[in-house]
C-alpha cells in the first residue's frame, strides 16, 4: 500500500514538474542546507579571495566600491 501511494506522489510531483507553465521562487537561506554560504559569509570570502590574489583590482576597485555602498551590503 505505501509503495502505490509513493507511486502515486512521485507521479504527482512529476506532472508538476513538467508543466511549462510555472515559476520557481528560492527564498533566502536555499543554500544553508548544501552547506554554501550565506550571503554575508560569501561576500566577505570574495573580498578576501580577490584581495589575497588580486590585490591591485581590490584597492582601486572593491575597497572603494565598498566605501559606497551601505555597511549590511552583500553581494
Amino acid at each position: 500500500m505505501d509503495d502505490l501511494i509513493d507511486n502515486e506522489l512521485f507521479l504527482q510531483i512529476e506532472e508538476h514538474l513538467k508543466c511549462s507553465e510555472q515559476s520557481w521562487l528560492l527564498g533566502a537561506g536555499i543554500s544553508f542546507d548544501a552547506k554554501l554560504p550565506l550571503m554575508y559569509p560569501l561576500t566577505n570570502k570574495v573580498k578576501k579571495d580577490v584581495e589575497s590574489s588580486h590585490k591591485k583590482l581590490f584597492d582601486e576597485v572593491i575597497t572603494p566600491l565598498f566605501q559606497e555602498l551601505p555597511n549590511n551590503c552583500h553581494i
